[in-house]
């Protein structure tokens, strides 16, 4: 290969991105995936209450915005500051907020966008519970939009044949994106073992959908007592989800939030050609990580990382040091999931200004 020291303009560059980077405002969507003021059996009554956190050393504007599920509307509030290091308090937010009364029964989404990075947790609570005006419920954070999943799990499922012992489980999906969203979901045993696939959707811009997951949306489950269950979902646009077990006995919840998953995860190989000829392996984690390296008969071994998006686009740039002179190479391309695998091609382009094509395999 023929190799180019074009490393110090890259850092140069860089580190002018990065310094921009730095200096812009930092704007942020955070989605509070579900909240509720309505009745519920056994005279129960649920309110969410929200906190927001500026842990900034600037004031910051905040927009909430309740997408109403009982009524399919959009409900804006008056934006609100919140001063550095500090935090505002909504009881019962959408009715202290949003208006909304307990015989409307308001339930659904509330978006939170900011103009500055902020923390934003919720805890829905039953405060009639057992009706005696005890109060039991569950915390839940808001979720950046930009952590949206195409791919994850929920680590933590449960079904019950009895409405009187075991738990019962509820899931929710959002999609705070601008398109419609279909999610496919696996729920599986504890082993792996597949006992049902259902989907949801398609959920429309900023759709919500809570299914019980004992419902018939998900064959095959209905009936099943198992507190060891889990779930793996994939989504043609990026969504938030989460679980909630709800105790049969004492009505008791809790909540599990959905973790980043990559169905390209496992071990890859294959081959490079062009201005020279050569091998590669690269291994990909569950959150999308990927490590590599190249085989090239002139120079020997080079590694490097990147990305493997759970849509099967990867970029990775590996670099290495020969005759004196740094070099790193830029690999991109897509993978496609087939029958249990995966296959993939791309270009590669290296800082000499050579180039190629490649392509490899899962095993």
């Amino acid at each position: 290969m023929r190799f180019l020291n074009g490393t110090s303009r890259f850092m140069a560059a860089w580190i002018v991105v990065l310094l921009a980077q730095a200096g812009a405002a930092q704007a942020e969507s955070y989605v509070l995936p579900s909240s509720a003021y309505l009745t519920g059996a056994n005279a129960a009554e649920y309110q969410t209450n929200v906190r927001v956190l500026n842990q900034g050393t600037s004031a910051v504007t905040v927009t909430a915005t309740f997408y109403d599920q009982r009524t399919s509307t959009t409900s804006p509030a008056s934006p609100f500051q919140i001063g550095p290091r500090s935090q505002v308090a909504f009881d019962n937010i959408l009715q202290s907020v949003f208006g909304r009364t307990l015989g409307q029964g308001a339930y659904g989404p509330i978006r939170f966008d900011a103009t500055g990075p902020i923390l934003v947790a919720a805890n829905v609570n039953n405060v009639n519970a057992c009706g005696s005006g005890a109060v039991s419920g569950q915390w839940l954070p808001a979720i950046a939009v930009s952590q949206a999943l195409g791919a994850g799990v929920i680590g933590q499922l449960a079904v019950s044949s009895s409405s009187s012992s075991g738990y019962r489980t509820n899931l929710v999906f959002m999609n705070p994106g601008s398109a419609a969203a279909t999610a496919t979901i696996k729920v599986r045993q504890g082993g792996g073992a597949l006992l049902s696939t259902g989907t949801i959707g398609p959920l429309p811009a900023n759709g919500f959908s809570q299914v019980a997951l004992d419902s018939g949306v998900f064959p095959g489950v209905a009936g099943t007592t198992d507190t060891n269950l889990w779930l793996e979902f994939t989504s043609n646009q990026p969504l938030l989800a989460y679980a909630t077990m709800i105790n049969n006995a004492s009505g008791d919840p809790f909540a599990v939030v959905a973790s980043a998953d990559n169905p390209f995860a496992g071990s890859y190989s294959g081959t490079y050609s062009g201005s020279e000829n050569g091998t590669w392996t690269a291994s990909v984690s569950s959150d999308g990580t990927m490590t590599g390296s190249a085989i090239s008969p002139s120079v020997g071994a080079f590694s490097g990382s990147g990305t493997m998006s759970p849509t099967g686009n990867s970029l990775v740039t590996t670099s290495g040091h020969a005759s004196g002179t740094d070099f790193s190479v830029t690999w991109t391309g897509t993978f496609v999931l087939q029958a249990g695998g995966a296959t993939g091609s791309g270009t590669w382009v290296s800082t000499a200004g050579t180039s190629g094509t490649w392509s490899g395999t899962r095993h």
